[in-house]
């Protein structure tokens, strides 16, 4: 299947969880992106994506030490590489994944 994107259509961002994320996104490239989630079959090529800040809100900052529940990356992202992982003798989240490469939008 060959995409043609030319950025005259605005689309949606679909937002990720913080518990979809497994691990950190990570850089692997000038102004990309990696990031492996559970796996989903809602994503595509072109598609753009809104990661989240952390998984909690708080109402005070010293409430307690909030550094472990954030992630790397926040905002919006367009997806320019994506690909399915499953192993099915393997019931882990790390085994069934989907490992996106995304640029800043």
């Amino acid at each position: 299947t060959i995409f043609l994107l030319d950025g005259s259509s605005v689309k949606k961002p679909k937002e990720i969880d913080y518990f979809d994320i497994i691990g950190q996104p990570t850089w692997i490239d000038f102004a990309t992106i990696q990031v492996k989630l559970v796996m989903r079959a809602d994503l595509f090529f072109g598609d753009v994506i809104t990661l989240p800040p952390s998984a909690t809100r708080l109402a005070t900052q010293g409430a307690f030490n909030t550094k472990k529940d954030k992630t790397s990356f926040d905002g919006n992202y367009v997806i320019s590489n994506i690909r399915n992982l499953g192993n099915y003798r393997q019931p882990d989240a790390n085994s069934w994944c989907t490992i996106i490469d995304c640029i800043e939008q």
